[in-house]
């Protein structure tokens, strides 16, 4: 997976940072404590990309049968 194209400058705008408060968050990727304005690392992945993760895949329900409702008088 190639990332070096995609220009994440701090922690807080990676994919992988997930806010903690007001004080900072954390990295899910290295499981350590970050502050959102420390430099990106090597293994920031943007937030929305075409190579991040697909959505899951929604089933189609069948359309409920709706009854009409009277006209108020």
């Amino acid at each position: 997976m190639e990332h070096a194209s995609i220009n994440v400058s701090t922690c807080r705008f990676c994919s992988h940072y997930d806010p903690q408060g007001r004080r900072g968050g954390e990295c899910r990727q290295l499981g350590v404590p970050v502050k959102g304005y420390w430099r990106a690392c090597p293994l920031a992945m943007a937030a929305f990309t075409a190579d991040g993760p697909k959505p899951f895949p929604v089933s189609i329900l069948p359309q409920a049968r709706i009854s009409t409702l009277p006209e108020p008088k």
